[in-house]
């Protein structure tokens, strides 16, 4: 046995990005009795209840980890989604708190045998795992500069580029959308999906996000007019929490859609898979379950015959336990990747894999755990740290 001896929490400080957006990592450092130490990662790296999942993963970690065996994820999971009682159909701050958590686990279970997470997953079914490039398009406003940069991702090597044609001004600020769109965004919108396609060709496939921000009728006229540019997806087209909303959304369009940063474990994707609504899902590993949930999540998909991209907008702790997943599961559609972000949240590890790209792909990684080191002065410099057992 390797008990848990240790948890430590890390609020990290971001330096403000282009948008002036208020992110933030949440990272889980769990420590064994004979030093083998783990790193997980909170998805809730934007909007609200980073915060918040601090307090719930000393919660959990106190009451259910802290003195047990770190070897065992599985175990752990099931010991608090059995007595934690708020867990059962807990939201994202109660199951991001046990996604990093898990994260970590399986984190310290390859470091303690010598190998690589996707290992003990039963194997990488591929060598290289093939990339959508997101963060791309951030503040620009104007539909030919938006074609010129997607240009540029395509040269670069990205084959799939997704972007929110909705999201900004023409001077690059944000929209104020209330889930109503008026005449003049939605030819802004067009546009440049329009200068995208022309830039990027046929070769390169189109993933469309609306970010749950359109109501039906808008987002189905949308959908309707983009449909010529030959966009393989729409992600949350419309708000995505009704499966049977978003099913009947799904029928009336033409193109496939895909959703899942918002649903938790696998009993909440059943109903999008049973009823259709979905043709690709995106579980965030850092709020989903973690590792051991996501492999469930996307069991479950295979079985309906859907494909699974990770969710993961977080920072480079989230992209690595992103690739264990995707090396392993074999109705794997991409990888999310957000190669550009500017406030410094790549510097928490050493040789984070977004610098690692090649061709707008990522080979399957290979170091033991889910294949990070991370650096402590950073951690020391930059975040707010609490610990489990004060």
């Amino acid at each position: 046995m390797t008990k848990v001896r240790d948890v430590l929490v890390h609020h990290v400080n971001l330096h403000p990005n282009e948008e002036r957006a208020a992110y933030r990592l949440v990272i889980v450092e769990i420590h064994t009795e004979d030093g083998v130490v783990g790193f997980g990662e909170v998805g809730l790296a934007y909007g609200v209840g980073a915060t918040g999942s601090m307090q719930v993963v000393c919660e959990l970690a106190r009451n259910y980890l802290i003195g047990h065996d770190a070897r065992q994820p599985a175990r752990f999971a099931d010991r608090v989604y059995h007595n934690a009682f708020w867990m059962q159909g807990g939201g994202p701050v109660l199951l991001g708190a046990l996604s990093a958590i898990d994260q970590a686990l399986w984190d310290i279970k390859g470091k303690l045998l010598g190998a690589p997470v996707q290992e003990l997953l039963g194997g990488a079914m591929r060598d290289r795992i093939r990339l959508y490039c997101n963060g791309w398009s951030r503040s620009i406003g104007s539909p030919e500069a938006l074609g010129e940069r997607a240009r540029q991702e395509a040269e670069a090597g990205f084959t799939a580029l997704k972007f929110d044609p909705f999201k900004y001004m023409p001077d690059g600020s944000r929209t104020p959308l209330g889930g109503r769109m008026d005449a003049d965004l939605h030819r802004l919108g067009l546009d440049r999906v329009r200068c995208v396609r022309e830039a990027v060709g046929d070769g390169v496939e189109i993933i469309l996000e609306f970010h749950g921000g359109l109501r039906p009728l808008d987002a189905r006229k949308a959908c309707g007019d983009m449909k010529e540019f030959g966009p393989l997806l729409v992600e949350e087209p419309i708000d995505s929490s009704d499966a049977g909303v978003l099913a009947n959304f799904a029928k009336g369009i033409s193109i496939p859609v895909a959703a899942g940063e918002r649903i938790y474990t696998a009993a909440g994707f059943r109903p999008y898979l049973a009823s259709g609504a979905l043709s690709v899902i995106q579980p965030d590993i850092g709020l989903c379950g973690g590792i051991t949930e996501a492999i469930r999540i996307a069991a479950v998909a295979q079985a309906h015959q859907v494909t699974v991209q990770p969710h993961n907008c977080g920072g480079p702790i989230s992209t690595a336990a992103c690739l264990q997943v995707a090396s392993v599961i074999s109705n794997l559609q991409f990888q999310e990747i957000f190669p550009y972000f500017s406030d410094g949240r790549q510097d928490l590890i050493s040789e984070p894999y977004e610098q690692k790209i090649v061709k707008g792909h990522l080979n399957v990684p290979t170091a033991p755990g889910v294949g990070i080191t991370v650096n402590a002065d950073y951690l020391a410099r930059n975040a707010t740290t609490i610990r489990a057992s004060s």
